[in-house]
């Protein structure tokens, strides 16, 4: 009969056989470990994959009296981030399907009228319209897009959550489609995994409860930035030229993060 020494040396065997390239091989070989938690950790290494497709509420406060046009175009609706995290495995978030969702809800909720657009391409300038048309027509464009992307998970933290940073990015477009201002707005949720019977489970609810947070921090503060209110208001927006399309410098973005954290 095959004992219980035997069947560690077999394990302990495994590494040998094992590619180079497999990220567990050096981990393993240090360690003689009991069956029961080397599946553990040879489990850990599969690849997450999180779909986040979902609906929102609708944000509960006074509309203001624009009618807006919102973009979500190609780029944001199929944002997909993928890291590999060493002896943990690679992971596919894929949160671009619910922004469309996310900002139907959220013009709903923000403005008293809206549209979805999918892309800066269908903006028609209200000067170019018969005056009968005027009315149906967005005043006000607004182009999100995720600028950054980071996450964690518990066993990087030493807790039981995992975390979801979102950094999107809000161009603010006149009625002739010219920014008027540009908003790094921050977002952030989080989850345990003891609440939700899984990492899979608890990254998806962590990456809703970051969208979820971006969406209150919009509605709580677009009426109160300067660069907002101008544009609420339908100040010009800046035409643009090779030069204002490319990035902006760093000083602009980091005076337009710390607005946002106000």
């Amino acid at each position: 009969m095959r004992t219980a020494s035997y069947a560690l040396s077999r394990m302990a065997a495994w590494p040998q056989r094992m590619p180079r390239a497999y990220p567990l091989a050096p981990f393993i070989r240090r360690l003689i470990m009991p069956a029961t938690l080397l599946t553990v950790i040879l489990s850990s290494g599969c690849n997450t994959q999180v779909l986040l497709q979902t609906d929102f509420p609708t944000p509960l406060i006074e509309p203001l009296p624009v009618s807006v046009g919102l973009v979500v175009d190609a780029e944001l609706a199929s944002f997909q981030h993928v890291e590999s995290i060493d002896r943990y495995g690679d992971f596919a978030i894929a949160i671009g399907p619910a922004q469309t969702r996310l900002f139907d809800r959220l013009g709903a909720g923000v403005f008293a009228a809206h549209q979805l657009l999918d892309s800066t391409a269908e903006i028609v300038p209200i000067g170019a319209q018969q005056e009968a048309a005027k009315n149906a027509l967005p005043q006000l464009f607004l182009r999100p897009s995720i600028s950054q992307f980071q996450f964690s998970i518990p066993q990087q933290t030493g807790s039981s959550y995992f975390e979801v940073w979102i950094r999107y990015q809000l161009e603010m477009l006149d009625s002739e489609g010219n920014e008027v201002g540009r908003w790094y707005l921050p977002a952030y949720g989080k989850a345990s995994e003891n609440d939700y019977g899984g990492k899979k489970a608890a990254l998806m609810a962590a990456a809703l409860s970051a969208s979820r947070d971006a969406m209150a921090f919009f509605s709580l503060n677009v009426s109160r930035r300067d660069d907002a209110k101008r544009w609420l208001q339908g100040d010009p927006g800046v035409v643009k030229t090779a030069a204002s399309n490319a990035p902006a410098d760093a000083q602009t973005a980091t005076d337009t993060s710390k607005e946002a954290s106000q």
